[in-house]
């Protein structure tokens, strides 16, 4: 995984001529749109665990929860992907180690970003998730390759010009798997797990049955 997936080192940006600052926040908003579309996909999965904290008070406790569930069902996966919140919670791991460019300050322009890795596991900050969202998703390597970029500049009906992007995208994503962090029965997870769970039910019942 990485980001940008398009360098802003690039002169001319798909053949408009357009200011060096205005090219940057095109490329950032195209770096966005293409890491949201991936992301979300990743997060797309019927592979999931859930660690539950639900009779735990302590904080250090609820995190070292946390990191034992990484610890035993990351096992095969590179990189893990959850937000702000559970992030600065894993940081306070022993198990935690600081990537060695990590500023613990977002670079400007990036859109996901790496802070550090638990037991060879890289841990990465999505800042578009939700605060109370309680998953992370562990998954390998993302395939991405985009062709025939180019602006396109549109006139709507509002009269002010904008710049659109087209381009052809293919991405190949291998397994994922999402752990939900269970603090509540009102956690946003708990409903998506009884779901899960009651989903498998049904299919194993359905399959018996054939």
């Amino acid at each position: 995984m990485s980001a940008p997936v398009v360098d802003a080192s690039m002169g001319e940006v798909f053949g408009l001529d357009i200011e060096k600052q205005a090219a940057n926040l095109i490329l950032d908003e195209f770096n966005q749109n293409i890491n949201k579309i991936i992301t979300r996909d990743l997060f797309d999965t019927d592979r999931f665990e859930w660690v539950d904290l639900r009779t735990i008070q302590s904080t250090q406790e609820s995190c070292n929860k946390i990191i034992e569930s990484i610890i035993e069902h990351g096992v095969g996966f590179k990189n893990i992907i959850t937000n702000a919140r559970i992030a600065n919670c894993l940081q306070d791991s022993s198990y935690f180690h600081i990537s060695a460019y990590n500023s613990n300050v977002r670079p400007s322009g990036a859109d996901i970003y790496e802070i550090g890795s638990i037991c060879g596991i890289k841990i990465w900050i999505d800042p578009y998730m939700r605060y109370d969202d309680d998953r992370m998703v562990m998954f390998n390597e993302v395939s991405i390759n985009i062709e025939d970029v180019k602006g396109v500049i549109v006139n709507e009906a509002t009269f002010t010009p904008r710049i659109r992007l087209e381009h052809k995208l293919d991405y190949r994503l291998g397994d994922t798997k999402v752990i939900y962090v269970i603090e509540s029965e009102s956690s946003p997870g708990w409903l998506k797990v009884k779901q899960l769970n009651r989903d498998l039910k049904i299919n194993k019942i359905l399959d018996e049955k054939e």
